[in-house]
């Protein structure tokens, strides 16, 4: 799923957010600018803190869309979830800060490309190895 989702002038600033599909509408991930560190974040510039992350936007406990807006007092937590109240970490993994979900939000990753001599941001799809923590995609049965 290598594809370019976002210029990086898209994301100007901290908190600044893009909805992208990985594989259809179900998939739609976001993309994220916040202050770092973060797990797995992309550090894309040495003149700031900031990192990008990216995840699933939907809940991994019942399938709830999350918006980062929700966190808005909290930038670093996604939530809570407007069906069980969830709240996800997004500066570490994606983990269950508080609700009824038991697993991470899954986590994409990213990778800072070139196009036309303009900084962008690629997908290559989700951590699915046993070295991070993530979580499975709503409504699939594997994660393969």
């Amino acid at each position: 799923m290598n594809k370019a989702i976002v210029y990086l002038e898209e994301l100007a600033k901290a908190g600044d957010c893009h909805f992208f599909p990985v594989d259809s509408d179900f998939h739609e991930s976001f993309v994220i600018r916040l202050k770092g560190p973060l797990y797995n974040g992309l550090k894309f510039d040495n003149t700031t803190d900031d990192e990008l992350v990216a995840f699933h936007k939907r809940c991994t406990h019942l399938g709830w869309d999350l918006h980062p807006a929700d966190g808005k007092n909290t930038p670093h937590v996604i939530g809570p979830c407007p069906g069980h109240l969830t709240s996800f970490d997004l500066s570490k993994g994606g983990m269950v800060v508080i609700g009824q979900a038991t697993e991470c939000l899954p986590q994409v990753k990213l990778k800072l490309i070139t196009i036309d001599n303009r900084n962008a941001i690629e997908a290559s799809g989700f951590y699915l190895d046993n070295s991070v923590p993530y979580g499975l995609v709503y409504g699939q049965q594997t994660d393969k």
